[in-house]
């Protein structure tokens, strides 16, 4: 497709310009994708699988996704960690750095911080100790699922036009030649529960299989193979124990249904302005049980 025959997706016009990349372009970039800075990719326009949530709930939450842009949680960081030290160690750098301890009790060590701060403000600051954590976790990712990660492309963003939609997917670790899906998640088990059950009861509750339906939907759109979907659990508890999982086929297949249902609200707002309106919480209409 043309770039000039790309529609006019619905988003704002100084996106492309803050971010250096028009939308067209990476939409060309089809199935191969294109490799930017995961920051730059998450500010780009497009509809991507952390959005899905606010999407359900309603056209306007998805339109007024910015005011529910929180800021990023000690969690998120120390994810965010586990991911560059696991898949892209040598961005470490570039995009961390450890803060030496400051005594904050005392006037220079409140000046000493604040003047550290102002020099990186660049980056995200972490602490030692967390740096340490993670790169225990990353060490055992590596240990148990090295192999996956040489062999597959990592943090690659795809854009897609899907039937009028700006849709965009940046997946942790996708192999061409199986089309399998693998992503690393850090988590923080009750009573260090990693079993089948507490893992399964934990994809559904994050909605994990949800994301993995929109993916798969992309990659169809951008005639990319498809296989497998895998979550490569490391526990953040003492050992850091490592789990792959595979989830089962006919969950990503409804959750690709799913996601279509979604995804059709969408465009049947843009084009006539209607929203789908308030929710009714009906047990009998849940997809899964657990």
């Amino acid at each position: 497709m043309l770039a000039e025959a790309l529609p006019v997706w619905d988003i704002e016009p100084d996106i492309e310009e803050e971010n250096g990349l028009p939308p067209a372009q990476c939409v060309l970039s089809g199935k191969h994708g294109i490799d930017i800075p995961n920051e730059q990719y998450h500010s780009m326009a497009g509809i991507s699988g952390s959005n899905l949530e606010l999407l359900a709930n309603s056209n306007k939450h998805l339109d007024n996704k910015d005011l529910f842009n929180l800021d990023r949680t000690d969690a998120l960081v120390f994810g965010s960690l586990v991911h560059t030290l696991t898949l892209e160690p040598h961005l470490f750098s570039t995009e961390f750095v450890i803060s030496p301890k400051f005594d904050l009790r005392t006037s220079a060590g409140k000046i000493d911080k604040a003047a550290f701060d102002d020099k990186h403000d660049d980056k995200t600051v972490i602490k030692n100790e967390d740096f340490l954590t993670a790169s225990k976790m990353a060490r055992n990712v590596i240990a148990i699922c090295g192999d996956v990660i040489d062999q597959g492309k990592k943090e690659r963003s795809y854009f897609s036009d899907d039937d009028g939609l700006l849709l965009k997917i940046r997946p942790d670790i996708y192999v061409q030649e199986t089309g399998a899906d693998w992503d690393v998640k850090t988590i923080s088990p009750n009573n260090l529960d990693m079993s089948d059950k507490a893992l399964e009861r934990h994809i559904l509750n994050m909605g994990y299989h949800i994301s993995a339906g929109f993916r798969n939907i992309v990659r169809k759109s951008l005639g990319m193979k498809t296989g497998d979907f895998y979550f490569i659990f490391v526990s953040t508890s003492t050992g850091h124990l490592v789990r792959p999982i595979k989830i089962a086929n006919e969950w990503v297949s409804e959750a690709e249904n799913y996601v279509n249902e979604l995804l059709n609200t969408r465009r049947f707002y843009l084009e006539s302005g209607i929203d789908t309106g308030i929710k009714t919480i009906d047990r009998s209409s849940r997809k899964y049980e657990i």
